[in-house]
């Protein structure tokens, strides 16, 4: 695919599944999209618009393709250890009850982690986790709490499996317990307006194909969403290489702090 197909895909990519991709990477995005118009279409970009025009199905897949709906508990397990020793300690000394945002939660894994993490911490306060992804099908799955191959509970402990899940045929739901702290949403991290106040921020190897002006918007947003002292939590293997401009400052591999000084505009 050359540059000007992929600019007359575009249009088409976004009126079928919603997501523009102006906001992302072109070199990489080219690359990825190759591939896949290669699977399902036989290469023809021609052939490919009329589908995912002409197919929900087809749309969908798409989607899913391109929001990379990988899901896991306690992924990167010594990151959230991190977050259950260091972090949420820290928040939790300054208020009782925390808002915590799940930003691209896909199909659910890291809310719910959050949740329990939370309820083991500081049990039976009133924590708001609020998980949103763009995708409507992978959030039906994080609103039903599953269900989950046992595949990606593997960082979990029999004793927490026993805790806070129910087996059914083989696979695994999450118990209403915890179901009930998780506010499952559909929001649109490059086009909806951010809420505020948040103690911490989770958005993990969402933006990684997202061009550097969008990053740098959206980190800005996420700064102006938290709580002055508030934490934001990242994958192990990005960066905010302008930190201190947006208004944060680096803690440890994953977090960052918001400092006072942002102004809290931007999350708008």
């Amino acid at each position: 695919m050359n540059e000007a197909e992929y600019e007359r895909l575009k249009p088409a990519i976004k009126g079928a599944t919603g997501i523009d991709l102006g906001f992302y990477k072109p070199r990489q995005m080219i690359r990825r999209l190759d591939g896949y118009i290669n699977r399902v279409a036989g290469g023809s970009v021609k052939d490919f618009v009329n589908l995912i025009g002409s197919d929900p199905g087809a749309a969908t897949s798409l989607k899913e393709f391109l929001t990379i709906n990988v899901t896991e508990f306690f992924r990167d397990p010594q990151s959230w250890k991190s977050l259950e020793s260091e972090v949420l300690p820290e928040l939790l000394a300054r208020s009782p009850s925390l808002k915590v945002w799940s930003a691209g939660c896909s199909q659910g894994a890291e809310p719910f982690t959050i949740a329990m993490i939370l309820e083991t911490l500081a049990p039976h306060r009133p924590h708001k986790v609020l998980a949103t992804d763009l995708d409507a099908a992978v959030l039906e799955r994080a609103a039903n709490g599953g269900p989950y191959a046992r595949t990606e509970l593997k960082n979990l402990s029999d004793a927490q499996i026993d805790r806070w899940f129910v087996e059914q045929d083989g696979k695994f739901r999450v118990g209403k317990d915890i179901r009930k702290r998780v506010t499952v949403m559909r929001h649109n991290l490059l086009a909806d307006r951010f809420e505020s106040g948040f103690d911490l921020i989770v958005c993990r190897n969402v933006v990684i194909y997202f061009s550097e002006e969008a990053k740098r918007d959206l980190n800005e947003r996420f700064a102006a969403a938290l709580k002055p002292g508030g934490y934001f939590f990242i994958g192990g293997t990005e960066t905010l290489l302008d930190a201190g401009a947006i208004g944060f400052e680096r803690r440890s591999t994953s977090f960052y702090r918001r400092t006072p000084e942002i102004a809290v505009a931007k999350a708008a």
